[in-house]
């Protein structure tokens, strides 16, 4: 960029709820940021905790070049509901988003907006490789496997067919990295309040304009601990009322995706009336979309419903091919709780005395397959 170029307003947002022990990290990285003019939203979703009061504290404090405006929701408004407040705040056209338990490297702003730049403005959502941290902020090695294969640094225009990402939700878009266009709320409208999958859907929107950029270079900490959402859904439960959690989560999550696919759907209403894709894209992604959309309707109708009507529900998504993903899933959960639970627990602990005995023999250990 040349010296005599006038840079943009950009906007630089972290959302916080219930981050006590991380939001000062996390506020820090943003004050730290080297981009500049950037505008800084600390937005704290009704915490019950000392958040706001520590955001509070450290925009008072802060003597730097950026603009700092708090927010603190009266009451709670849930993942879509907060995005769209803050949405609605910001004032600069490009929004950087970071979560109140993730650290952004100081270049992040900066190179997000070059990228931005360089693609001529057309990409609507950048999302970029990242550095995974536990609780106390080490370094860990990946759980979550990066499956962009790039060249160092590189930007990428991420073409894809809205039929398949709708399918694979590919590429990943980890929300921890994202920053996107406000273009795409004055296109498409808000997101629904109840949304949690808010990355999923706002990465859709910029396939459906082909605006969905990547920058392979890792610009963002992102912290994995047990109040982490993607993490926790995947712990295996120690005892019954660990089990029932899970049951509980993995019930919010079929319910999250029903929610998540008629945002889609909603969108892709948008998109046609507006003439941003053709007619036959339009049918053939609406098609696969709402087949999506039945089948964790279905699943949740199957999960809330009692031990007979379950079987009927079952056909359902069998005859309609619906829900093959689920379907180990789906079987084990005929059984009434109070026999699927004391199963489960005996199958977890019967595995750990496998691999203790085979431990013992000193032969390899298979890797279990969660159920």
């Amino acid at each position: 960029m040349t010296g005599s170029f006038e840079k943009p307003l950009v906007t630089f947002a972290v959302f916080a709820c219930n981050q006590e022990p991380f939001v000062r990290e996390a506020v820090k990285a943003a004050l730290a940021q080297t981009y500049s003019p950037l505008e800084i939203i600390l937005s704290d979703d009704c915490s019950d905790d000392n958040t706001f009061a520590i955001m509070q504290e450290m925009a008072a404090s802060y003597k730097g070049p950026h603009q700092v405006k708090l927010n603190r929701n009266p009451v709670r408004r849930s993942i879509g509901g907060h995005f769209n407040t803050v949405v609605g705040m910001a004032l600069g056209e490009f929004i950087v988003v970071q979560a109140a338990d993730d650290i952004s490297l100081p270049q992040r702003t900066l190179v997000s907006w070059e990228a931005w730049e360089k693609s001529e403005r057309r990409a609507t959502s950048l999302h970029t490789d990242f550095i995974q941290i536990d609780i106390d902020g080490q370094e860990i090695d990946p759980i979550f496997k990066n499956e962009e294969k790039y060249e160092p640094g590189q930007l990428t225009a991420q073409l894809v067919d809205p039929v398949c990402y709708a399918k694979t939700l590919k590429p990943i878009l980890f929300g921890c990295t994202h920053a996107f266009c406000k273009s795409l709320f004055n296109t498409f409208g808000n997101l629904p309040d109840d949304i949690i999958h808010e990355d999923d859907v706002i990465g859709f929107r910029s396939v459906l304009v082909n605006g969905l950029f990547y920058i392979n270079e890792p610009l963002v900490k992102y912290r994995l601990h047990d109040t982490n959402m993607y993490l926790r859904k995947n712990q295996s439960g120690l005892d019954i009322k660990a089990l029932e959690q899970n049951e509980q989560r993995f019930r919010r999550d079929i319910r999250n995706r029903e929610t998540m696919y008629a945002a889609f759907l909603l969108d892709l209403q948008t998109a046609k009336s507006q003439g941003l894709i053709e007619e036959q894209v339009f049918e053939s992604t609406h098609q696969e979309v709402e087949r999506l959309r039945k089948q964790y309707h279905l699943m949740g109708k199957y999960l809330d419903s009692g031990f007979f009507r379950r079987f009927y529900f079952f056909q359902q998504l069998k005859q309609s091919r619906q829900g093959d993903f689920y379907c180990t899933f789906l079987i084990t959960r005929l059984l009434p709780r109070p026999i699927l639970f004391p199963l489960r627990l005996l199958k977890h602990r019967f595995a750990l005395v496998n691999q203790k005995l085979l431990f013992l023999k000193g032969l390899p250990i298979a890797k279990r397959t969660a159920s």
